[in-house]
């Protein structure tokens, strides 16, 4: 019953994708008890399975078969994690290896400031996208628009400002200058 609630939320007219050779930009749901961005390196190659653990095709399968080498993907690892945490690029689209179809990518960039899924739903253009309407399962179309404002909220806080540090301390502005003065 969930599985039929979960696709009757994100209906084909409700996909905006083109496989018509240009960028396409996509969600995946990864569990960190199999696959934890932290035991991986910028540059690594990954491989998803495009079957669960019991043989089944994934949700939205249809997605599997039309990702393509050059679309971006923003990786999120679920419960308990619940944060985003990579930027990556398919380079590699569903092929068979050792018996598995998978579908392969890179990891382009550990995000800088892991947003955590209790501030990405109070952004009014995540409400739109399908990870926010279903929330299950595992690969998901994003428009470039929804990609685009995921990518500038894991990079909004790159840089350790002044700010930031007076937010986390008990200290004045004054005293940080004092501080700073004295290094």
């Amino acid at each position: 019953q969930l599985i039929d609630d979960v696709n009757g939320m994100v209906s084909e007219q409700d996909v905006e994708y083109n496989v018509s050779g240009n960028v396409d930009y996509w969600w995946l749901f990864a569990n960190p008890n199999t696959w934890k961005v932290d035991t991986f390196n910028v540059g690594d190659i990954q491989e998803y399975t495009a079957y669960n653990e019991k043989g089944n095709k994934r949700q939205l399968f249809k997605y599997f078969k039309i990702v393509k080498p050059g679309d971006k993907l923003i990786c999120y690892e679920t419960s308990p994690t619940k944060k985003v945490k990579a930027l990556c690029e398919i380079t590699r689209e569903l092929h068979e290896d050792d018996g598995f179809e998978v579908f392969n990518f890179i990891i382009k960039e550990k995000v800088a400031y892991e947003i955590p899924w209790g501030e990405l739903i109070q952004n009014e253009v995540f409400k739109k996208s399908e990870p926010y309407r279903a929330a299950t399962g595992s690969l998901y179309h994003l428009t470039k628009t929804e990609y685009d404002t995921i990518v500038e909220l894991v990079r909004k806080k790159e840089y350790y400002t002044k700010s930031d540090f007076l937010d986390e301390v008990f200290m004045t502005e004054e005293d940080y200058d004092k501080l700073k003065g004295l290094l």
